[in-house]
C-alpha cells in the first residue's frame, strides 16, 4: 500500500512535464506543417523572392 502511493506521488509529480513535453511536441508538429505549407505557398506564388529572408518572416510573427 505504501509503495503505491509513492507511485503515484511520483506520477502526480512528473504530471506537468509530460503534459509541457507533449503540449510543445504538438507544437513543434504545428509550427512544421505551417512553415512546409508557406513554404510551398511562397516557391508558387513569389517564385523570385523565395530567397528573400523577410518575406518567410511575416507568418512567424503572425503566430505569436
Amino acid at each position: 500500500m505504501i509503495m503505491k502511493n509513492k507511485i503515484s506521488r511520483l506520477i502526480e509529480a512528473f504530471l506537468p512535464f509530460i503534459r509541457d513535453w507533449l503540449h510543445k511536441r504538438e507544437r513543434f508538429k504545428e509550427l512544421l506543417f505551417y512553415f512546409f505549407v508557406n513554404h510551398r505557398l511562397y516557391a508558387t506564388f513569389y517564385m523570385y523572392k523565395r530567397d528573400v529572408p523577410q518575406k518567410r518572416n511575416i507568418p512567424f510573427k503572425l503566430l505569436f
